[in-house]
């Protein structure tokens, strides 16, 4: 008998009634406990501390898919407390790229940072496929605080032309896919390159993912949004960006008057 395919797409679960379906495995994903984290002293994985990246540098955009029903759950998964946490030398490897980015008049956008391990199991549940979701067991670079989804916007915050849509879970989406347009592939390879100079790797099946090259040194956390906001350090000197530093965001320091929003 022939074997089906493992070549997990959207489209497969199209028939679900995905709302109710993930409402029901989020409930039960939240009920479980992780046993690859039973004690309190190693809930951070790490004595690198979380930040929150906007805090750090705020001209970087942030839309926590996950927070909305624009993703492929069709539902939002992370509570309206939720924020884009990073370890903090991911967070000021990121800056970096901003900077770099604003310089030419462009800018990053954040889609993903650091997920809940409830939030991990209940992706693996719709798509088990490693590809596009990293397997709970093993733990995903998201859930370590060192993996960053985005993309590139301009001056005005638009989002350039990419390959796909964000989780795109097709070939499409893939590096080595070359039969788009020609502003896609050009997008693709400059957010590459500038992420890969300042010391990301990017994943091979999604363009949009990048882990720390130093990813390794961070263990998956075990620890929710909630307790994230009260226990994220103050960032010296950081403030909520003004109205002038985000119509600067993704500009050039030279049209704006004033380099950088955050730290200097």
């Amino acid at each position: 008998m022939k074997r089906k395919s493992k070549n997990l797409r959207c489209p497969t679960w199209s028939h679900l009634d995905l709302p109710a379906v993930t409402g029901a495995l989020l409930f039960f994903a939240l009920l479980q406990p992780d046993p690859a984290f039973g004690q309190n002293s190693a809930r951070l994985g790490s004595s690198d501390p979380f930040v929150d990246v906007q805090a750090l540098e705020p001209t970087i955009r942030v839309e926590l898919r996950y927070a909305t029903a624009n993703n492929f759950m069709h539902r939002p998964v992370y509570p309206p407390i939720a924020r884009c946490y990073l370890r903090l030398p991911v967070a000021e490897q990121l800056r970096a790229v901003q900077r770099e980015l604003r310089s030419q008049g462009l800018g990053l956008k954040l889609f993903d940072c650091y997920r809940p391990r409830p939030v991990q199991r209940l992706l693996w549940a719709v798509v088990p496929d490693e590809r596009y979701v990293a397997n709970p067991a093993k733990g995903s670079r998201h859930n370590s605080g060192a993996a960053v989804d985005l993309t590139l916007v301009d001056g005005s915050g638009a989002e350039l032309p990419m390959p796909t849509p964000y989780d795109d879970f097709t070939e499409r989406a893939h590096r080595s896919y070359q039969r788009l347009p020609a502003a896609a592939l050009v997008n693709r390879e400059r957010l590459a390159a500038a992420m890969v100079r300042h010391g990301f790797v990017p994943l091979p099946t999604e363009w949009w993912h990048f882990d720390s090259a130093d990813s390794d040194r961070h263990a998956p956390a075990d620890i929710d949004f909630a307790e994230l906001a009260a226990a994220a350090p103050p960032i010296d000197g950081a403030a909520q960006p003004s109205g002038a530093e985000l119509r600067c965001a993704g500009r050039s320091a030279g049209s704006c008057g004033r380099a950088g929003g955050g730290r200097p």
